[in-house]
């Protein structure tokens, strides 16, 4: 196939990297560039970067405050019964699991 290509953060990377592939050592490469030699090894040690973060088997940031036991229990709460299922979800959240979410948190967690 062909030769990967990868993205780096900086030109002065990129053209530094460039260097490197056409045959120049770190030294030689960071003076064309003008950067400083400990910067040249530096970003040699660190390997090729990426500019996404890789994807993680946990997820990062908050929980969200509606979890799916709690939407599970929100349809056990109304089903069967037409004067709770009128009610707002707020009004739903609150009666069937004690937590208080907006309108817009209730639907993104009943989307999931």
């Amino acid at each position: 196939m062909g030769v990967v290509k990868h993205e780096y953060s900086t030109p002065k990377k990129a053209r530094f990297f460039h260097y490197l592939e056409l045959g120049y050592n770190q030294a030689a490469a960071a003076k064309e560039i003008g950067i400083n030699k400990s910067t040249a090894s530096r970003w040699v040690q660190r390997g090729t970067e990426r500019r996404t973060r890789p994807q993680s088997k946990n997820k990062l940031g908050r929980p969200p405050i509606v979890s799916e036991e709690h939407v599970n229990q929100m349809v056990l709460w109304i089903t069967g019964y037409y004067n709770r299922r009128v009610l707002s979800l707020e009004t739903i959240a609150k009666e069937a699991c004690g937590i208080k979410a907006n309108y817009t948190t209730l639907l993104r967690a009943w989307a999931r």
